[in-house]
Order: structure tokens, then sequence, then C-alpha cells
């Protein structure tokens, strides 16, 4: 579970109050069908992260995360959606283990065809590289 809480960690959510006849921005919408492959984790504003870990986006909606951990390589899995400017993961305990199902969601900051950024609540970035 520390990989995930490493990778993925509650969204940033910015609540803005402005004069009521003004109409609040909607949030940005990106295509899910952008996140389809391998990302490696290239930069984070926490030291912690395992730079170098993947995650794999799969069509199906599953997804699974690899790093290394103190010479150690953990492995997880589980599903993803997209909504908005939202990625929400629900990431299964490792084989093996007790737990439950770690369920959060990030915003997403830019997602394209190379790069993904995503801001926990914190405010905390953490930038993805897509592998070829």
């Amino acid at each position: 579970m520390k990989l995930f809480l490493a990778l993925f960690t509650t969204a940033f959510l910015v609540v803005g109050f402005s004069p009521a006849q003004e109409k609040k921005a909607e949030p940005a919408k990106f295509d899910g069908a952008k996140l389809v492959g391998k990302w490696e984790l290239t930069k984070s504003s926490d030291k912690d992260d395992p730079k170098g870990a993947t995650v794999i986006f799969e069509k199906d909606g599953k997804v699974s995360i690899t790093a290394d951990f103190e010479g150690k390589q953990e492995k997880f899995s589980g599903t993803y959606a997209v909504k908005g400017d939202k990625l929400t993961v629900k990431i299964n305990p490792p084989e093996g283990t007790k737990g439950e199902a770690q369920t959060e969601s990030d915003t997403i900051k830019i997602l394209s065809d190379e790069k993904l950024v995503l801001l926990d609540e914190k405010g905390k970035e953490t930038e993805f590289t897509k592998k070829k």
C-alpha cells in the first residue's frame, strides 16, 4: 500500500469563490484513452516517491504498478477511471496479504500522448512519461 500512497494520493481540490453572477468554471475533461499504455514516474515533488516506478493502464480499466522499495520490487494491481479532471485508482492489496483495497483520486493537470502530471490534495505534483 505504501507504493500506492506514494504514487497516488487524494485529489487536490481547488474551490474558488466567485460572485453569484459568475458561473463556476467547469473542470477540464481528459480523454482516458490517452492513459492506455506504460508510464514511468520521472519526477515528483515528494522525495520518497520511487523514481522509475512503472504504471500500466489497460483499455479495460485495469492498472498495474511496479516499483522498487529499499531494493525490493513491489507489484500492485487494481482498476482506474477518468471522469472530468479526476483519475480515480483502486488498488488491491498485494497477493498473500490481508487488507482492503485503497481507492484514491488525483487531479489531472496534464494528460498528453507523452506526459501525465497529477496533483494530490496537498499540491504534490507527480509527473510520468509514457514509455514506447
